[in-house]
């Protein structure tokens, strides 16, 4: 006679675990790249401020001067011509890292100033303030990556092309040739300048002259109105152009 054997029952196995979906593990690590490049990104961005320093320089007038020429790449450039002033140029140096270098070359009557940026560093920072005090009727010419401009009280012919940032001109100006990219341009002329251009591709364009003359004026915007309102002569011999492709043009007398 067979004899029953008890059994022990097995406890329930546990349920397999789901299979893994492909391409997890790579979107994992993709998420994590992401997230380590963020955050290397702020801390890179961060050290700049860290390390900033500042410094003013300021640099003679050339003997024999006629033309200056400014070549600022980020910051503020402030001309000014007036009286008792003593001409001097000065800029007051920001940047992080390497420091940057003022150059100043002077051939045939031309002083160009500028300050050098390059660096070999990615994260860096480098910047001007411009302020600049001329002598009268000293031609001027300004040429800015990003930054305001603004020449006050002068006389002689006047040259700015500013990529980004507003531009603003007051005085008599012999001759007014003014171009930017993106921003506003602002002039009020005391005394008829023989030739005024304005260029601006992206901004509004304010020009204040003198009463009393009569004006050759050329206008052209296109999206925006250009109103003008001083008399017209196309007899004059005070040539105004001024054209904008987005942006409005006032033209007005005092």
């Amino acid at each position: 006679m067979t004899v029953p054997q008890d059994t022990v029952p097995r406890a329930p196995s546990s349920p397999a675990p789901p299979p893994r979906r492909a391409g997890y593990g790579a979107l994992r690590s993709v998420g994590l790249g992401v997230t380590a490049l963020v955050v290397g990104a702020g801390v890179l961005s961060s050290v700049p401020e860290m390390v900033q320093r500042t410094a003013e320089q300021e640099l003679a007038f050339p003997a024999g001067t006629t033309r200056l020429e400014v070549v600022a790449p980020v910051g503020q450039v402030v001309v000014r011509e007036g009286e008792g002033l003593d001409p001097v140029i000065s800029v007051e140096k920001t940047w992080s890292f390497d420091e940057p270098r003022v150059e100043m070359t002077a051939v045939d009557g031309v002083a160009r100033v500028s300050l050098d940026c390059s660096s070999g560093i990615l994260a860096t920072r480098c910047s001007g303030e411009w302020d600049v005090v001329v002598p009268r009727g000293l031609a001027v010419s300004v040429t800015s990556s990003a930054g305001e401009v603004e020449l006050e009280g002068v006389t002689g012919d006047v040259t700015v092309r500013n990529s980004v940032g507003d531009t603003r001109v007051s005085g008599a100006p012999r001759t007014l040739d003014l171009t930017s990219n993106v921003g506003s341009i602002t002039a009020r002329l005391s005394a008829p300048a023989d030739r005024v251009v304005v260029r601006n591709n992206v901004g509004e364009v304010d020009l204040t002259l003198p009463p009393g003359h009569t004006w050759d004026v050329t206008t052209s915007s296109d999206v925006d109105e250009a109103v003008t309102r001083v008399p017209v002569s196309s007899a004059s011999p005070y040539r105004v152009d001024v054209r904008t492709d987005v942006g409005s043009i006032r033209i007005d007398d005092e």
